[in-house]
């Protein structure tokens, strides 16, 4: 049977949308004001520029610890800075504490613990253990909404041998008091990723010393799949094509910046069609006729050539293939 509401449900429902989301702009207007660096001597701003100088200086890998939502996000923001080039993983405090602390490079890795209040009983009893226990020298951020909570006041802080802080990240109003009671984390969440995304991004451009054009090339080889990585390809092209290809068709290296080095390889008339198949699954990119192609667009196109010539008697012909399914 369908619900169908009445209409004074359904206006209401309209209005509880445009009041949640009104309370989103209010308080990331909010978080806005607090960040606002026009003025250098705002004490948040000196704050956040200490730890983005704990985030660019860390040897190691960055380790996110979140848990529930805040996990969720933890696993996007890691996967940006992996994007990046900027190595990451994440780490969940119940895994942790039955033997993913593993994964930590003790003494090397930084370690940022994620909660929103602040009193996320899970990751308070990591922090207790890598304090009490395992006693570690790790660089690490706390990053929460509340700078008075066991997270933010935690011991672990005290350590004289690393870097540590406290980020807050301000909540102007409480999800109880606009979502008639339901505490579900909604503004929360929004202003946690909000504030993550912008550290990502600020700390990649630290990370490549300003280097704009590079660090977005860096992006761009490290995410060759879907929407974006069809948007890149252009942009790639421009980048790989001005390298120059051994003559013998091996593999060499496609930039000329050794850190950004891709392999790629040289198709010739007159390859084979298992050999043309091995090396767009083997290569990201293949070189023809002095053009450059990334490796999904010449799987595609082999793709349309050989459903329009299929048949027992059927020659492979490369030339074909890109005359008729490759802008040239």
């Amino acid at each position: 049977m369908i619900n169908t509401p009445n209409i004074n449900i359904r206006e209401n429902a309209i209005k509880q949308f445009f009041e949640l989301i009104t309370a989103h702009h209010a308080s990331l207007g909010d978080l806005i004001s607090r960040y606002y660096i026009q003025n250098c001597k705002n004490d948040n701003v000196s704050k956040l520029s200490h730890i983005l100088s704990i985030l660019n200086n860390t040897q190691g890998k960055i380790v996110l610890v979140g848990c529930g939502k805040t996990f969720k996000i933890c696993n996007k923001v890691s996967s940006m800075l992996n994007s990046l080039n900027i190595q990451s993983i994440t780490l969940h405090p119940s895994e942790a504490m039955h033997g993913d602390l593993g994964s930590i490079k003790f003494g090397t890795d930084l370690l940022i613990f994620v909660s929103s209040s602040g009193e996320t009983i899970e990751i308070i009893q990591l922090m207790d253990f890598c304090n009490n226990t395992l006693q570690i020298t790790n660089d690490l951020i706390i990053i929460t909404n509340n700078c008075e909570s066991t997270m933010a006041m935690h011991s672990l802080l005290d350590c004289v041998d690393s870097n540590r802080a406290v980020l807050e990240i301000p909540q102007l109003i409480e999800e109880s008091n606009i979502q008639h009671g339901l505490k579900a984390p909604t503004i929360s969440t929004t202003l946690l990723l909000i504030v993550l995304d912008c550290l990502v991004y600020s700390l990649s451009y630290l990370k490549y010393n300003g280097d704009i054009d590079y660090r977005n090339s860096v992006f761009n080889k490290f995410h060759p799949g879907g929407g974006i990585g069809l948007k890149n390809s252009a942009v790639n092209l421009s980048l790989f094509a001005s390298s120059s290809v051994a003559s013998d068709g091996n593999a060499i290296l496609g930039v000329d910046r050794d850190d950004l080095a891709t392999e790629y390889f040289t198709i010739n008339s007159n390859i084979t069609e298992l050999l043309f198949l091995q090396s767009v699954v083997k290569y990201d990119w293949c070189k023809y006729n002095d053009k450059t192609y990334p490796s999904v667009t010449l799987q595609r196109a082999y793709k349309q050539y050989s459903s329009h010539n299929d048949g027992p008697t059927m020659i492979f012909d490369v030339s074909k293939l890109f005359e008729q399914f490759i802008s040239q």
